[in-house]
């Protein structure tokens, strides 16, 4: 069926890709006709994108008004379940990155969360080291799942999964390209300069999520059978996901960016992951707003945020 293009909502951190490829959107946009359909999620008003950010962007690049769509009924998470495996055997091929972005979508998928390394594989079409690797990078250690044997020894914190207060200032990420032109040097710095003290609110969140994983771990013992372990772990996922939000993400679009007044960037001069998806600030300025990928500066088209 034909909808609205306009009523396809893609701020809803559906998107599996690291980012858009221009070039692919071109190309996509002089062929529009032999493309399949997107594929979205209703939920109430909102048409949750899941699948064909490609050919989303080639539709709005062609400046058309409707595009074809399978229109599946659900919420913004079964969307984001559905893409984490939406690329796994066809549309352009992934990057190792575009394949951790999936895998990363599944771990912190509150629907997934009983799901095993093998499960979370063959869902976003890659292998279970892959997968245990990238549960490697979030918590500092592999924890064990259900198609794992479990752990007869007591559980217990990884050294390597705590924050260290010694460890010496991060260092600032560096650009592997000059600055593009509209994005104002002092606004990049300020970026650049919070993605590296964010560095304590990464720790943060591999403290907390690394202790709700060791405490599932003990579901197996009959000691603990009368532990609260749902009451218990929810809100240390909760309190995970506010950390996450919290981390630096893009510029502030405003034109007075990081100078006193700006009330959406509180003169910071960039803006966090949460502020940056609330959907009262108006897409026009998102589009406006820089991001910094794997040393590159990106539009939020190129990141795949809008």
């Amino acid at each position: 069926m034909k909808i609205n293009i306009a009523l396809i909502r893609t701020d809803g951190q559906t998107q599996p890709r690291e980012r858009l490829d221009t070039n692919v959107v071109s190309d996509y946009a002089e062929m529009l006709d032999a493309l399949p359909p997107v594929t979205v999620f209703r939920e109430g008003n909102n048409y949750w994108l899941a699948d064909g950010f490609h050919r989303h962007a080639a539709h709005v690049k062609a400046k058309l008004e409707q595009i074809s769509a399978d229109v599946r009924n659900g919420t913004v998470d079964d969307a984001r379940l559905f893409a984490a495996g939406a690329n796994a055997a066809h549309g352009l091929r992934r990057t190792i990155a575009d394949k951790r972005r999936a895998v990363r979508i599944v771990l912190w998928h509150p629907l997934a969360e009983d799901w095993s390394d093998r499960q979370i594989a063959t869902h976003c079409g890659v292998s279970h080291t892959f997968v245990a690797r990238s549960r490697l990078d979030l918590n500092g250690a592999v924890v064990a799942r259900s198609d794992t044997k479990p752990n007869p020894e007591p559980a217990t914190l990884p050294t390597d999964a705590v924050a260290d207060p010694s460890s010496g200032p991060p260092e600032r990420p560096t650009a592997k390209t000059e600055l593009p032109k509209g994005l104002d040097p002092d606004v990049a710095m300020k970026l650049l300069a919070a993605i590296a003290q964010s560095d304590v609110l990464r720790r943060l969140k591999l403290d907390l999520d690394a202790i709700a994983r060791r405490v599932e771990q003990c579901r197996e013992n009959t000691a603990a059978r009368q532990f609260p372990f749902q009451q218990f772990v929810r809100p240390f996922r909760e309190v995970t996901l506010y950390v996450w939000n919290a981390e630096p993400f893009c510029t502030c679009p405003e034109p007075h960016a990081g100078q006193p007044g700006c009330r959406l960037c509180a003169s910071t001069g960039w803006l966090t992951r949460g502020a940056f998806h609330n959907s009262a600030i108006p897409k026009d300025h998102k589009q406006a707003c820089w991001f910094f990928r794997d040393g590159d500066w990106l539009t939020a088209e190129q990141a795949g945020e809008l």
